[in-house]
């Protein structure tokens, strides 16, 4: 797991102390901060839906996507060989990946 990707995991509203947490402890990985402080419920980690998952059996990933906003979800993309994760994205940019590769979209709250 990359920092990059660690740090997505962690809820918005939890980075900045997870980044404070671990400016105290040098030399200790942001992997090990941010698993040592979920450890002790300090703060919580995003639980990642593939939305291939998510979606119902009749429904396209664009209105999967779309209900998935609507019940509170925020959109996610996992790395691949040309761009880094991302979080935050929006229903047509995540749409357009799905089209190309669906194991790359999530949502998580």
């Amino acid at each position: 797991m990359t920092s990059t990707a660690t740090i997505l995991n962690v809820r918005p509203q939890d980075r900045k102390r997870v980044l404070a947490a671990h400016a105290k402890l040098p030399g200790q990985s942001l992997e090990t901060t941010v698993s040592n402080l979920a450890h002790h419920g300090l703060i919580d980690l995003r639980r990642e839906i593939p939305i291939a998952d998510y979606r119902n059996a009749n429904e396209t990933t664009r209105a999967a996507l779309e209900r998935a906003v609507s019940e509170g979800y925020e959109i996610g993309k996992h790395a691949d060989p040309t761009e880094d994760a991302r979080f935050g994205l929006d229903v047509d940019e995540a749409a357009e990946i799905a089209s190309e590769d669906q194991s790359l979209i999530y949502i998580a709250r």
